[in-house]
């Protein structure tokens, strides 16, 4: 997700400010970055990404961290940027336990301005699921499902997509289907789309994004007869054995927030809780620049 390749999709839809990080001509990290487009002074990593920070090479010294974050700072405020904030990536997406970044932008000032909050399963450690799901598993188990999985979205799924978040949530997918083909043309060992029928009939689906530790559900729709007759339920459930015999540690059902002001949805969250997954909060982080 931070790679240029991904980052590039945008085209122009942003004035890029990423930045590369080297100590003595050795390429130590990366900040994925750009200008605000509602608030051009600012600077923020990533607006087009989940989540964005500085992401470093494994094992460095705290007090690179520091001199890092600095740098940037007056980096940024030379370019006449007022303020920076950061998206930061929740640690399960890391490759091992690295929070020496978010300790050196709390200590330079950088300060919590907005939170929302996911569910993800820890495959090892695995909450008990609520007795609805378990009812709900039972129930599907009669109805004669197929799973089908694709390479990359389809455009069945992506239309059934749109119209389940415009009825529901009055919102959009964040990309569009010319998109979202893109994306899993570059990163087609990354990007999955699994969907469920009965007989020929799309019932719901689900697309994967394979990050790191991390299966993540980065869309999930199901049509009213998927709801009725629990498809959903019987797919996810799939899918995290799937996650748990691939090797996979955290399976990510995703964020529960919704709309501009990023109130949780009490329902969505509940749903995803039943699954047998813990709360992951999902923090970004503001300074002023002086």
């Amino acid at each position: 997700m931070h790679s240029r390749r991904f980052i590039s999709y945008h085209g122009d839809k942003f004035h890029d400010e990423s930045i590369q990080v080297a100590a003595e001509g050795e390429l130590i990290g990366v900040v994925p970055a750009a200008r605000d487009p509602l608030a051009e002074r600012t600077v923020v990593s990533h607006p087009g990404l989940s989540f964005g920070g500085l992401i470093m090479k494994a094992s460095l010294p705290i007090d690179i961290y520091s001199v890092v974050i600095q740098t940037l700072l007056e980096n940024f405020a030379k370019q006449g940027y007022l303020r920076m904030r950061v998206k930061q990536a929740p640690s399960i997406f890391h490759s091992g336990i690295q929070e020496d970044a978010l300790y050196a932008m709390t200590a330079a000032g950088f300060k919590v301005c907005r939170q929302t909050m996911g569910r993800v399963i820890d495959l090892a450690y695995r909450h008990r699921r609520g007795s609805r799901r378990i009812r709900s598993c039972k129930k599907a188990l009669s109805q004669g499902f197929i799973i089908k999985s694709d390479q990359r979205p389809t455009d069945e799924f992506w239309s059934l997509l749109e119209a389940n978040l415009t009825t529901r949530h009055n919102v959009q997918p964040v990309h569009d289907y010319q998109q979202i083909c893109e994306l899993a043309q570059r990163f087609p060992r990354y990007i999955e789309q699994h969907s469920i029928y009965k007989e020929d009939q799309l019932l719901g689906g689900v697309v994967l994004f394979l990050s790191g530790p991390v299966m993540h559900c980065q869309y999930i729709a199901s049509s009213e007869l998927g709801r009725e007759t629990c498809a959903l339920d019987y797919l996810l459930e799939s899918l995290i054995e799937a996650a748990t015999t691939r090797g996979y540690r955290y399976f990510s059902l995703g964020i529960s927030n919704e709309g501009a002001r990023a109130a949780l949805n009490i329902g969505l969250d509940n749903f995803k809780r039943e699954f047998g997954a813990g709360a992951l909060v999902y923090s970004d982080y503001e300074i002023e620049l002086n």
